[in-house]
Order: structure tokens, then sequence, then C-alpha cells
């Protein structure tokens, strides 16, 4: 079995667009280990066609990364996410779990019984129902997931128990906490956060440094899960987008820093 097909039908994110959510089983990715992988991904057209005509808001919504306005996103879609929905297409994907509404079975607790999920290796997670990581979340070994849309009108804000919260710059994170402790939105109270940060730049008290600069694989890791009270997690900017990033942010994460 390559995969299993999680979900199909309007993206949360921009209900006039259909989805699928796909989840692969093995991975060779060297910073995250052999996860189970999901792929977030328009139905109607290919992850390069998507990107070429500006159709990523259903999979991607406010993303400031996006490469379709010009972020700094890394994933090369034109490889693992154009595989992935080629297979799909292809019919090369389990997809009998959504004959009925998407629910914890004996199959999804085998398969992850022993395997971390990484949520959104491409596309954000808010795409899809909170339900369908809910189910992943109660069946797997561990899991982790990151969300730029916590802010946007209509997201199931629910998805912070399972996500951490992406924020662009040091500024957003204490903005983003502030509320947080401010009682007024219960959804989010316990979220932690998720920045990218330029080489150099300053950490925020309860801030570290993703794991990963040491070695660590994420699916012996796991403290990208959105829950607990595990610190708040930094990671230098990495991949293709790199000068992106830093033209856009060097000067925004270098402040001073205070309590959050």
């Amino acid at each position: 079995m390559k995969g299993l097909v999680l979900y199909k039908g309007a993206s949360k994110l921009n209900p006039a667009q259909n989805i699928v959510v796909i989840m692969t089983l093995n991975s060779a990715n060297r910073k995250t280990g052999n996860m189970a992988q999901t792929w977030i991904i328009n139905q109607d057209v290919s992850p390069v066609e998507a990107l070429k005509t500006k159709q990523t808001d259903a999979i991607c919504g406010s993303c400031p990364l996006q490469q379709s306005n010009g972020g700094a996103c890394y994933v090369n879609v034109g490889q693992a996410p154009l595989s992935v929905w080629k297979s799909w297409r292809a019919g090369k994907y389990v997809e009998s779990l959504i004959d009925n509404e998407f629910a914890e079975n004996e199959l999804l607790k085998v398969l992850l019984r022993h395997k971390a999920v990484r949520f959104g290796a491409y596309g954000d997670p808010a795409a899809a129902p909170t339900a369908v990581w809910a189910v992943l979340a109660k069946c797997a070994k561990g899991y982790t997931g990151y969300t730029h849309q916590i802010n946007r009108p209509g997201v199931d804000r629910s998805i912070a128990k399972y996500c951490m919260v992406s924020v662009a710059t040091a500024k957003q994170t204490q903005e983003f906490h502030a509320l947080a402790k401010s009682g007024q939105d219960h959804e989010v109270y316990k979220a932690r956060t998720f920045r990218v940060i330029t080489e150099g730049a300053p950490l925020l008290p309860n801030e570290i440094v993703c794991p990963s600069s040491e070695g660590i694989e994420c699916r012996d890791c796991l403290l990208c899960d959105g829950k607990g009270a595990q610190p708040n997690i930094v990671i230098e900017v990495h991949g293709k987008g790199s000068n992106k990033h830093n033209a856009k942010y060097s000067n925004a994460n270098l402040i001073e820093v205070v309590e959050v």
C-alpha cells in the first residue's frame, strides 16, 4: 500500500475549489525521518499548474510564503507534490476510508501504531476539516503540524490543538502570545508558535532552536505538535527561498527581546 486518501471535497480555505488530502506511508526525508506524510493538493489541476495560475489559495490560504505570491516557500512542487497528485489521479491510493465520514478505524490504528505523521508536507492543514487531523492524532504514534491560517476569517481555530501557529516575525509572536494570555480566545490559549529566523536573529524567551540543527529527526522529536507546555520553536531559514526570506524579514526579526 502506497498511501491513503483522507479527504476529498471543498477546501475550508476556499470552498470554490476542491482539494484532496493524501497520506503516503513512507518517506526518505532526511529532516523528518521516515514519517507518514500528508499532502493537501488541488483536485482539478496539478500542483505545478496551480502555482503557475495562482490557484494555491485553496491549499495555502493566506500563507505569506506561498510561491504564487512571490514567497519563500522551500517546497519544489514539481517533485513530490506533483508525483503524489499524479499517483492519485492514476488510482494508486486507497480511498475506501472516505466512503463514509472519515473516522478512526482498525486499519489506521495498525498502520500508524508505530508511525508518526507529518500534517501538511505540502499545503496547510486548515484547508481540510479538523476532524481529519483529530483522527490521525488519535491513531498515530505522534505527529507534527503547522498552520498559517489561525487569523483567517472562518477558519476552525481548534486546528491549533494539533498544529503549531506559524508566525513570520518576533513581533507577531509577541502579539499572538499576548492575545492568548489575555484569555480572549480559548481555542488558541495553549497554542505554541513556530517561526523561521535569519541567521543570528535573537530568540524570545521560551523559544528554542529546532533540534534538527543537532541532527535530531522530527519523528524522534515531535515537539511541533501544537499542544502542551513545551517551548515555542524557531528554525533558521533554509532551502531555495532563503534569500527571499532574508530580504523580507531580516530587519523585522532584529528587535528588542521582551517576555512572551
